[in-house]
This record gives structure tokens, C-alpha cells and sequence, in this order.
């Protein structure tokens, strides 16, 4: 008996599917400010700044993701400095998928194939990480319909705080405190974890690196509502309190 167990435990193991996480760069990890060209490209060479709490978020998902795959649109010739970036921000993808500069197709194309090009190597159900910059919602939404069933969440980085598609199931964050609440409220990441990237995010003196100058701000606490219900509320309050005051103009003389 104990050796039938032993072997059904093995067969569950190693039948089980874990979770990937598929991220986009500019504007979901890196301040990259894609939509001012210039500034995006100099950012893109020379700009090594991420998301607060996102090396953190990373961190502690690999309790329960076994992979972090990083694609961009960016091309391949900054290579160097995105690998650059990612280092000395402690995040360490097991690949990084740029674009090619010669091949044809534009960024949705080539997105929606590298994407699926990771989804088809494995038999992970997937995370997928974006923003609303540029076409990552219309992109998650193609592939979720491409792979039903295993897309566990489609999160969306609010910069611009543009319209997404209606009725598909994205969901938008504006911090790596929502993500990490999020993907705790999903059961998967744990109470212990969701509490250190909080408190990382409190402890951030400079609120730029959470919500940057040209990024969409909110000045109401309504955006986080949902955060006060929960366990966390306590640590989404204090949260919430700096990024009002962050997010609200002063008032002119």
C-alpha cells in the first residue's frame, strides 16, 4: 500500500501544472514612458528605473510560479541594457523575448506568436502582466481566447487609464500592492508575501517610482475601495494615504 501511494504521489507531481508568469517590460516593469517616443527611447537605452515593488513582486511569486518569462516589443539591439536592467533590479527571467527589427509584422503580431510560442513549450497555466499603453489588453484578450482555460489572470498596469475592452476578463492595478493582494485574493500568493511588498510600497520615499509623473494619478481613493475590505486594509490605508497626496495637485496661491 505504502509503495502504491508513493507511486501516485510521484504521478501527481509531476502531472501537476504549475503557473508561468509572462510579463511585458516597458511601462509594466520598467519606467519606460513609451507613449513620448524620445523620451521613451532614451529611457529605453539609458533608463534603469523600475516599478516600485515589482522586483519584490517577482520574488515572492516564485513560491508558487516556477517561471517569469519577460517579452517586449522593444528590438534587440538594446538587449544589452534591458539584460542590464533587469539585474541590477534583481529580476531574473528565464528568457527575455525581443523583437527583431527586420521581421515583418507589427507589435500585436509579433506579441500574440511569442506569447504563444511560450504557452505551447510547457503545460503551465499562465499569469499575464501588461499595461494599457499600447495594445497588451487587445493582445491578452486574442490569447486568452487562443488558450481557454489556462489563463488564471490577465493584469492590466494602468498608465494611460484608457478604455479596455469591453466584457473580457482583465484586470487592471495601478501598484505592485494590488497585483500582489490580487494574486493572494486568487489563493496563490501567500498572506507572509503579499505583506512584504506592501510594506516595500509604504516605505517608498519617492512616489514617483510607484506612480510616475506621466502616468495616469488618481486623486480618489475610490480606485482602491476594494483594497480597505480585505485583510490588508490596514496596509492598503497607509498606502492609499500617500498616493492621494502624491496623485493631488497642490492647491495655487
Amino acid at each position: 500500500m505504502s509503495l502504491i501511494l508513493l507511486l501516485l504521489s510521484l504521478l501527481s507531481s509531476t502531472t501537476f501544472a504549475g503557473v508561468t508568469i509572462i510579463s511585458d517590460l516597458d511601462d509594466t516593469i520598467k519606467i519606460t514612458n513609451v507613449a513620448n517616443k524620445p523620451r521613451a527611447t532614451y529611457n529605453g537605452i539609458f533608463g534603469r528605473r523600475v516599478f516600485a515593488g515589482m522586483p519584490e513582486f517577482f520574488e515572492e511569486a516564485r513560491e508558487y510560479a516556477s517561471e517569469l518569462h519577460v517579452v517586449s516589443a522593444s528590438f534587440k539591439i538594446i538587449r544589452p541594457s534591458v539584460t542590464e536592467t533587469l539585474e541590477q533590479n534583481g529580476i531574473h527571467p528565464a528568457s527575455l523575448t525581443l523583437r527583431n527589427p527586420l521581421r515583418r509584422g507589427g507589435k500585436v503580431s509579433y506579441k500574440i506568436q511569442a506569447i504563444s510560442r511560450i504557452i505551447d513549450a510547457g503545460n503551465h497555466d499562465l499569469v499575464l502582466i501588461g499595461d494599457d499603453v499600447d495594445k497588451d489588453p487587445e493582445i491578452f484578450v486574442e490569447v486568452q481566447r487562443r488558450y481557454p482555460g489556462r489563463i488564471l489572470a490577465s493584469y492590466i498596469h494602468v498608465i494611460r487609464n484608457r478604455p479596455l475592452p469591453a466584457g473580457e476578463s482583465l484586470v487592471t492595478y495601478y501598484t505592485a500592492a494590488d497585483l500582489a493582494l490580487r494574486e493572494f485574493l486568487a489563493g496563490r500568493m501567500d498572506l507572509d508575501s503579499t505583506a512584504r511588498i506592501f510594506e516595500r510600497l509604504v516605505a517608498e520615499e519617492s512616489l514617483s517610482q510607484v506612480i510616475p509623473g506621466f502616468a495616469y494619478c488618481p486623486s480618489e481613493g475610490t480606485s482602491w475601495s476594494w483594497q480597505l475590505e480585505t485583510i490588508f486594509s490596514e496596509e492598503a490605508t497607509l498606502l492609499l494615504e500617500k498616493i492621494l497626496q502624491h496623485c493631488t495637485p497642490s492647491p495655487k496661491a
